[in-house]
């Protein structure tokens, strides 16, 4: 069975300049993989991967998407000078399809550098994809995974 994706709420306990808290960013969570969705998959989706190595990567998404969200929360204004360039291109890769839904980019996956987009990480993307936990936009050039 399909689990539904949790959303986390992620707060930050430090107050802004102005005494107020800032609000709560909601990074949707992808569901781990289960060993009868695996068996399930076709064997040359699946290939060598183990479970293990899917939820780990699932991990590693939720902290990419959770980065990324962090930062786009704060108004362009209040972004720090180091962080402007991330920021614009967060915001460049949002299009009119994909505006309300949270995704992540294979360049963002690439800035975390620990998943490696190699044989073995796009087979797990192409899993998760099968099981319906990412849909997989491609616009501009550029691939977002959205989060289901």
């Amino acid at each position: 069975a399909i689990q539904s994706p949790k959303v986390v709420p992620l707060q930050d306990t430090a107050k802004s300049p102005h005494g107020k808290r800032p609000h709560a960013v909601l990074v949707k969570r992808i569901a781990y993989v289960t060993i009868d969705e695996l068996g399930a998959a076709p064997a040359y989706i699946t290939s060598r991967l183990t479970i293990d190595k899917i939820n780990a990567v699932v991990d590693e998404m939720f902290e990419v998407m959770t980065a990324k969200y962090k930062l786009l929360a704060i108004p362009y204004a209040k972004v720090p000078p180091r962080l402007l360039p991330q920021w614009k291109g967060y915001k460049d890769e949002e299009t009119e399809d994909t505006q309300g839904m949270q995704f992540f980019s294979e360049n963002d996956l690439r800035a975390f550098k620990r998943l490696k987009m190699d044989h073995t990480g796009k087979n797990i993307l192409t899993v998760l994809r099968h099981l319906g936990r990412l849909k997989e936009h491609r616009k501009n050039g550029l691939c977002r995974y959205i989060v289901m």
